[in-house]
């Protein structure tokens, strides 16, 4: 690669570092305003409405019922998926390729119309729509995410370190847990996080699934600033996103995010 063309590649990554960060700078201006209207620059600064969020108790519960639903969502997308990726990666049977394409499927499918499916089945079930509806849709959305980093993970496993493990007298259980188990860990954990974070920021079939009581942070935020235009839902947005970077630094120093996230173990060592 010349000089030139890594010249423009740094001018393009800094143009697409600007437009992403833009936003997240306007929210943060936007809320230390401490009067009622947004202005940027604000002309009161404070954080005043920083202290609203943490005490409104309808977004106080509806993050609460975020991180549960989040949480509910990732566990049954890393069973599920982690399964489904083993399956497909190591055994050959009828309707194999079936199984694969119908894991991908919400990845080709509006999410919308993800979310009206889901709600059309639970009606028809009699089912509760929310939270069962809201995890089954969140679970299916981050599910292909999950089976496709599984798939990654098994695929740099050596077929012959699990058939000499049955040999020597493991069990399938036992195979599992201590030979494979520690080899995808990072895929898993990787898809974990990724599901977790999916389910906590995803919103339409959020809104098609939420019911008076049971509505997730991002639905919750959106119905309040159709009605009001004060900067709380900016505050409650970064208190969110602190948090968020938080996280994400403390799983940098605990994992390593960059190798967690790429499928490389940086604890196994």
């Amino acid at each position: 690669m010349t000089e030139r063309e890594l010249r423009v590649l740094r001018w393009y990554a800094m143009v697409v570092g600007v437009l992403l960060l833009t936003p997240l700078v306007v929210m943060l201006l936007a809320s230390v305003n401490n009067g009622f209207t947004i202005f940027l620059p604000p002309r009161d600064w404070g954080f005043r409405w920083y202290g609203e969020a943490i005490r409104n108790d309808f977004l106080v519960e509806a993050f609460r019922f975020s991180m549960m639903t989040a949480a509910a969502s990732a566990a049954f997308a890393v069973v599920l998926g982690v399964a489904a990726g083993f399956a497909i990666a190591r055994y050959r049977f009828p309707g194999r390729n079936l199984l694969h394409a119908a894991v991908m499927t919400p990845l080709l499918i509006p999410t919308v119309v993800v979310a009206i499916g889901i709600l059309q089945l639970f009606s028809s079930l009699g089912i509760p729509i929310s939270p069962e509806g809201l995890v089954a849709g969140h679970t299916a959305a981050s599910l292909p995410f999950v089976t496709r980093l599984t798939l990654a993970g098994i695929g740099a496993i050596d077929p012959r370190l699990e058939s000499a493990a049955l040999s020597l007298g493991a069990s399938r259980w036992l195979m599992y847990r201590t030979v494979v188990y520690p080899q995808i860990r990072p895929a898993v954990l990787s898809g974990l996080i990724l599901a977790f974070l999916l389910s906590l920021e995803e919103t339409t079939i959020a809104i098609f699934t939420s019911t008076p009581g049971a509505t997730t942070l991002p639905v919750q935020l959106l119905r309040y600033y159709a009605n009001r235009s004060d900067p709380l839902v900016a505050a409650a947005s970064s208190i969110l996103l602190v948090l968020t970077v938080l996280a994400a630094y403390l799983l940098d120093r605990r994992f390593g995010l960059l190798k967690l996230l790429s499928g490389n173990d940086s604890t196994g060592r």
